[in-house]
């Protein structure tokens, strides 16, 4: 029996639930569902510098005093290394991608007091045609060395790529994270037998890329896979929600943007739209709903003082799926202004919804979201003004139909043993 090893390290130990994360917990709880005697998926995690099996990923229960501590924490560092980064022996040591991971995991530890010895710690032992799907973060958490002995056990890796923003489009990425992601990419080019993309885009975006900058890639598989969506196993119960935040969402003036914050999300520019509206006398309420990223000082301080803060304008850091869903079915439409992206599931989840989706005019939106998005101008914030003004955007989505989990996840179990069969022939 084959057995495939699914990477889960950064969505255990983070114990998010949002983007990355939010895709590995889905397809790790589909591939159970998968009815293939011939193969045996199974997620693992890194500890103590070697794979074991999984049972299960924990969720972290935030509260704002638990992410108050950790920001706090981070921005403790951050001080703190902006001075003493002056001598350049610290800076190189102080800015080393492994030291940014290390100090994450401790914030995490510090701050949510979750990071337990796996109840199972039943050790992996690859053997010969194994494969081992990257399908987490790993260029947050990666074992090079350990690897390359399972590339030199002849164990099939495949590498999931959800984006190549860090490296296209850095001027939006912390520069941990720039810096992280090309050193991974670096790393895991040689020993990587594939790489899957989780859309057409971004599979041409990282042939292009390695095409241009690295050597024999004819040697190597690419493919894609589409991301799923599905909330069923959901129990959606709506009546235990705060009545101030069900509140919020009015069907016919209510518009929410779902996404981290940080700079490529351009949330920047919407604020700039919703106050052209405002001020034009349309009443309009905008809800922004995402945990904090990153290089969003300005824009944090520009939402706190706002004048329309708590009145029309909301955000919401932390919410539950029951919430999320909550605010799919209640809102008058999603808004997702990104320069960039490598999928934007929050596309999909709001059609699934029935809910209208206004999106910048990208090739990723366009692959996504087809003919059921009304697309904008990111050049010009006059035609989203315009499309909001004259409500000139009411798609038919009662045609809307999208894949959902447990077929996310057979296209990627299908395409990755496609690699080893390749590699047989």
């Amino acid at each position: 029996m084959q057995k495939i090893y699914i990477d889960c390290t950064h969505t255990y130990y983070s114990g998010l639930n949002t983007g990355i994360q939010r895709v590995v917990r889905n397809i790790v709880k589909k591939s159970s569902f998968i009815n293939d005697t011939s193969i045996n998926i199974v997620p693992v995690i890194l500890y103590n510098d070697k794979y074991i099996e999984i049972n299960e990923l924990p969720v972290v229960s935030y509260t704002k005093k638990k992410i108050n501590i950790k920001n706090y924490l981070k921005k403790l560092y951050v001080k703190i290394r902006n001075i003493i980064s002056i001598i350049p022996f610290f800076k190189k040591i102080l800015y080393s991608p492994s030291l940014t991971t290390y100090l994450n995991r401790s914030y995490d530890l510090i701050a949510f007091n979750y990071l337990k010895k796996p109840k199972n710690n039943k050790k992996v032992f690859f053997k010969d045609k194994d494969i081992l799907i990257l399908l987490d973060a790993t260029w947050l958490d990666s074992n090079f060395k350990l690897l390359e002995e399972l590339k030199q056990k002849k164990v099939f890796l495949i590498s999931i790529v959800y984006d190549i923003i860090p490296i296209t489009h850095s001027r939006y990425c912390s520069d941990d994270l720039s810096r992280a992601y090309s050193l991974w990419l670096n790393k895991i080019y040689p020993l990587a037998d594939a790489f899957i993309s989780i859309s057409k885009t971004v599979e041409k975006e990282l042939v292009s890329f390695m095409q241009n900058n690295y050597k024999d890639i004819n040697k190597k598989f690419f493919d894609h896979f589409l991301l799923g969506v599905d909330f069923k196993d959901i129990q959606y119960t709506p009546n235990t929600l705060d009545a101030k935040y069900k509140n919020i969402f009015i069907k016919d003036k209510t518009y929410i943007t779902i996404s981290t914050l940080e700079p490529r999300k351009n949330h920047e520019y919407l604020l700039d739209v919703f106050e052209k509206l405002w001020d034009s006398g349309i009443d309009v309420t905008y809800v922004i709903i995402g945990r904090l990223g990153w290089k969003i000082d300005k824009l944090l301080k520009r939402i706190k003082n706002h004048k329309e803060l708590d009145k029309r304008l909301f955000l919401f850091n932390h919410i539950d799926d029951n919430a999320l869903i909550y605010a799919y079915k209640n809102s008058k439409a999603m808004i997702f202004a990104s320069y960039a992206e490598g999928f934007g599931l929050p596309i999909i989840e709001s059609l699934h919804y029935n809910l209208q989706v206004l999106a910048s005019d990208i090739p990723i939106h366009r692959e996504v979201g087809h003919s059921y998005v009304t697309y904008f101008d990111l050049a010009k914030k006059e035609t989203l003004i315009k499309i909001i003004k004259e409500n000139n955007f009411n798609k038919d989505l009662n045609k809307f139909k999208y894949i959902d989990w447990e077929e996310s996840t057979k296209q990627l179990i299908t395409k990755s043993l496609k690699v080893t069969k390749n590699n047989e022939a």
